[in-house]
């Protein structure tokens, strides 16, 4: 049994396993060597509630892992705002920064409806086709695998085939809380590294998973 491990911000990680009953610890490492986990996770699953920013932490993560020369891509979902409010989705391709409509909160498009949005036909496809040609990469990211993937599989069910492939030296997805279960089904037996991201803890993620990445300098 393959554990997934943990990490809810500036907290010693944890090995949950997949009966999610038994927790035991791991000590990370340290200059003089310490003991850490036999190999660092490659799926990052970054969840937390709507609007904690999970989407601009993927983007400064990219930014990042760019700037230390790094393969980057995959697709963001940026938010298109009006009057302060969340109106749309657009999506955007990492590597070349092109981007496309995904999906409105309110009027009939051509595509599937969640409870919150009217998704295109066309962006789905597009995100897809983006996807399809992602890997190789050194940061592969995917905001995000939502309730057309895990639920209906619909939308971008190919990254769950990317995450199984493992073309990638990091991964990192956007989940949300109440459809972690169902993505730890679809990738059974795949170490996870989950974190959970919140208010209190948001400033401190891009410094945590940005350590992931050093060791891909």
């Amino acid at each position: 049994m393959t554990p997934k491990a943990t990490l809810t911000g500036p907290c010693p990680r944890v090995i949950l396993h997949k009966n999610g009953r038994e927790k035991l610890p791991v000590r990370t490492a340290t200059a003089k060597g310490d003991t850490r986990m036999k190999a660092e996770p490659t799926i990052v699953i970054l969840s937390g509630k709507s609007g904690c920013g999970k989407t601009t932490l993927c983007a400064q993560v990219a930014a990042l892992a760019r700037a230390r020369g790094l393969a980057v891509a995959g697709v963001l979902t940026p938010p298109r705002l009006a009057d302060g409010r969340k109106v749309g989705l657009d999506v955007a391709d990492l590597r070349t920064g092109q981007r496309r409509p995904l999906a409105e909160a309110v009027g009939a498009t051509d595509g599937p409806a969640t409870e919150g949005w009217h998704f295109h036909a066309a962006g789905l496809a597009w995100g897809t086709a983006v996807l399809r040609h992602a890997t190789p990469c050194d940061l592969l990211v995917m905001d995000e695998l939502g309730p057309l993937e895990l639920i209906r599989d619909q939308g971008w069910t190919v990254g769950l085939d990317l995450l199984r492939a493992g073309h990638h030296r990091l991964a990192l997805v956007v989940v949300r809380p109440e459809l972690l279960p169902r993505l730890q089904e679809r990738l059974d037996g795949m170490e996870l590294l989950i974190i959970t991201m919140t208010e209190a803890n948001r400033e401190a993620l891009l410094g945590q998973i940005a350590a992931l990445l050093g060791g891909y300098r």
